[in-house]
């Protein structure tokens, strides 16, 4: 029997375009967010397979211990493929083609893009994306002599993110409402031209009667050069549907194609005539941050509104909506129906003018309140949820929504929309109002109010928490500072402090006297210990058992002068270091409550007198 022999098969690199995998699953080993499926994703599918071979490469050492961790280079990878799809880049691009100059302009698209977010943002995203080209290189997927630019460097963020001014919230709003003004004024005139539309095929020319040959029609006469008659044609044979070229081809609606990529010379796109039926992506932008100024909302939780999130009872409205950071479930709030642009009516209207759009969205989309038409899109499916990266960059690229407002901020800088600034605007509008911090921070869903302080300790809050601390060292000083009792007579001593009279006459024949004072109790000072003399002497102006009588002002005022010549001969930090507070208690608190009699008689002795001022005060 011959023995057969096989040719031995050369040894090649992995083919990841035939081997690679578009799914990368670790959940059984890391947890339920330790997954992700780009089966779905319509383009740049080898780019895709290069990142999901990265991503188990660097998860095969076991230097990820959880899900979460996870879950942001799934973040990281998501963002990436979409960048490469805005710039439309060749189908086969790969990570084997990523250079130097091209992450420079993706680490400038990464700020762009994550402008209402902490700098850890950005940072660990671009980070991520260098540890996947690191692990890449690992299994030759990747240029090995490449060495990817510097990291963003660490930002503290004690720069808090600041709320809108009122200017620029105004600003904000205005633009909003005259697009939403013009989105349903747009959507009316597509009905009206809709009802006077016919159908553009079949229309054969008149003939010369003399000649028999066909006349040239005028444009104007023209079936498929009537805006109506395309309206017609597409919710009537192409029932409404939004269709790419090679479906358009392969669906017999060449004419259609020709007619909407200016073949004939007609005026109109895709993007004319269905934007005269749909709201585009890009318009549902003004609804978005309407809703996030007026209920407070984080990002996550406005885009992924459903179309029950409206609910009535007993006359109020109630916003059901989902949190996906901390306690992720299901949250309610009561908001306003009071005028065109409240939160209920603007949900009524979007509920009004995506709901010709619901039927083309998918099984998993239909549910969303955000639903809009992208135009000439990247994706398979023409009608989904709005997504967060794509919406940021229409908004605040170059020539964007932004842009196109010309909207600038308070420094007459290009201004930019950020949905975090507006849920620090809400939020500090809700403290300035009620001054409550709890009550902020169980409108905004908060499991603890230290988060809640993140969002209103900033510039314009400042002057309030400046105040509070004023109110709470006078009040301080108002509980432990001297009584003063501006009379002699031991009478009124005794009834001013509640004493008894033989006390209050010691006090006025100056038998419970200490340095600038009468003392109450020389052997129970307040804070100290129990029966045992007073272990600060000097510190009578900060002591509630001290009593500044009539008969001890002089020596008060000779403290006064003492402070006063020192002012010119210590420096300013010194002076304000040593004296500061006895100057404000002495001018403030004990000097306006004397007789101007009483201090010219308390100046006089006290030039008249020697009194001993500690050598601790004077130096």
């Amino acid at each position: 029997m011959s023995r057969v022999e096989f040719e031995k098969i050369p040894q090649t690199n992995n083919n990841i375009r035939s081997l690679g995998s578009l799914v990368f699953d670790k959940r059984n080993e890391l947890g339920d967010r330790a997954h992700l499926d780009l089966t779905n994703i319509s383009s740049h599918q080898v780019l895709a397979r290069d990142f999901i071979a990265a991503l188990y490469e660097h998860t095969s050492p076991s230097r990820i211990a959880s899900d979460l961790t996870i879950w942001t280079y799934v973040q990281t990878i998501k963002e990436f493929l979409e960048y490469v799809d805005q710039k439309k880049l060749p189908e086969q691009f790969r990570m084997m083609e990523i250079t130097y100059e091209f992450l420079l302009e993706y680490r400038a698209h990464i700020k762009l893009t994550s402008s209402g977010f902490k700098s850890s943002h950005s940072r660990r995203h671009f980070g991520n994306l260098i540890r996947l080209l690191a692990a890449a290189q690992a299994i030759d997927l990747a240029r090995s002599d490449f060495s990817p630019p510097r990291n963003f460097a660490y930002e503290s963020d004690s720069d808090r993110i600041q709320p809108y001014t009122a200017g620029e919230a105004l600003d904000l709003e205005h633009a909003c409402r005259s697009d939403i003004r013009a989105l349903l004024a747009r959507l009316d005139t597509g009905r009206q031209l809709l009802t006077t539309g016919t159908d553009p095929r079949g229309h054969n020319n008149r003939r010369d009667p003399q000649t028999g040959r066909m006349l040239r029609l005028d444009p104007s006469e023209r079936p498929w050069l009537q805006l109506p008659n395309i309206l017609w044609y597409i919710v009537n044979v192409m029932n409404g549907e939004y269709l790419k070229t090679s479906a358009l081809l392969a669906g017999g609606h060449s004419t259609f194609n020709n007619v909407t990529m200016g073949c004939y010379d007609v005026p109109y796109r895709k993007k004319d005539t269905y934007s005269l039926l749909y709201p585009l992506t890009t318009d549902l932008i003004p609804f978005i941050n309407l809703l996030a100024k007026k209920t407070g909302r984080n990002e996550s939780s406005i885009l992924t509104l459903t179309r029950d999130c409206l609910q009535e009872v007993d006359g109020r409205f109630i916003l059901w909506y989902e949190k996906n950071r901390g306690a992720a479930r299901k949250y309610k709030k009561t908001i306003d129906n009071e005028g065109q642009f409240s939160p209920v009516a603007l949900i009524k209207t979007l509920l009004k003018v995506t709901e010709p759009l619901v039927k083309y969205a998918t099984v998993d989309d239909k549910k969303y309140l955000f639903l809009g038409l992208t135009i000439n899109g990247h994706g398979r499916e023409p009608v989904k949820k709005l997504d967060p990266s794509y919406i940021k960059y229409q908004m605040n690229r170059p020539g964007g929504w932004c842009d196109q407002h010309e909207l600038a901020d308070e420094n007459d800088q290009p201004l930019r929309v950020s949905l975090r600034r507006w849920r620090v605007t809400y939020l500090t509008n809700r403290y300035k109002r009620y001054g409550q911090l709890s009550k902020v921070t169980r409108d905004a869903a908060h499991t603890l109010a230290t988060t809640t302080v993140d969002y209103i300790a900033n510039d314009s809050t400042k002057h309030i928490h400046e105040q509070a601390i004023r109110d709470a060292l006078n009040e301080v000083r108002h509980l432990a500072r001297p009584q003063i009792v501006p009379d002699d007579n031991p009478e009124k001593i005794a009834v001013v402090l509640d004493m008894d009279i033989t006390t209050a006459g010691k006090i006025t024949r100056g038998e419970q006297d200490v340095l600038f004072a009468s003392c109450l109790d020389f052997y129970n000072r307040p804070g100290g210990q129990p029966n045992m003399p007073c272990d600060k002497p000097w510190g009578c102006f900060t002591c509630s058992n001290a009593i500044i009588t009539r008969h001890v002002l002089p020596r008060v005022i000779a403290l006064r002068d003492l402070i006063i010549q020192a002012r010119t001969e210590l420096s300013a930090d010194d002076w304000n270091g040593k004296f500061s507070f006895l100057w404000h208690v002495i001018t403030h608190d004990v000097l306006p409550r004397f007789s101007s009699d009483a201090i010219e008689e308390a100046e006089r002795l006290a030039q008249e007198q020697i009194f001993y001022i500690p050598l601790d005060i004077r130096t």
